[in-house]
């Protein structure tokens, strides 16, 4: 077994950046530090454990999209990603039912990012929103499925409640 903390330890931020900070990194930069780590541990230890280090991530770090969820369903999933959207400047729309939720992702702020910063892209790095989100809404009783356009920027992601699976609150 791979230990997550040892896949990072090496990883040296200065990597992605392209001039010395001396200030608080901004939530876009951020999408640098992912995509030299996803690198990194591709690189250095292979795609496997790429989808270990996701699924790491998923159930660690993903505790506030999974109380929203468990609490409020579909609307959680609104409430979560509205704001993380616009936090990040995504050109988006969704739409949401109680047992679905469908969102078009005209422009993904990271890819974006990366692009106007000539990083070289990690050719999976859109995956890493299947694998992180994909558990989650499995453990709470939903498919995910989300069609990637070829790091372009852009993609369409559904989500619908499993067939006999309850509302959240019922």
């Amino acid at each position: 077994m791979i230990g997550i903390t040892n896949m990072i330890k090496p990883l040296v931020a200065a990597r992605w950046c392209s001039r010395k900070r001396t200030a608080e990194m901004t939530v876009l930069e951020f999408f640098g530090i992912y995509n030299e780590t996803f690198r990194y541990i591709d690189e250095h230890f292979g795609r496997r454990a790429l989808d270990v280090y996701w699924a790491y991530i998923s159930k660690n770090y993903l505790k506030k999209l999974r109380r929203l969820v468990a609490e409020k369903g579909t609307e959680g999933m609104k409430e979560y990603w509205g704001h993380t959207l616009a936090d990040e400047g995504a050109k988006y729309s969704m739409e949401i039912t109680p047992d679905t939720m469908h969102a078009q992702i005209i422009e993904c702020p990271a890819i974006r990012w990366l692009k106007s910063h000539k990083k070289q892209i990690h050719p999976d790095y859109c995956q890493h929103c299947v694998r992180l989100y994909q558990l989650v809404m499995e453990d709470y009783g939903f498919t995910w499925q989300m069609q990637i356009d070829d790091l372009s920027g852009s993609c369409r992601i559904s989500v619908r409640r499993k067939q006999g699976e309850k509302s959240a609150g019922t």
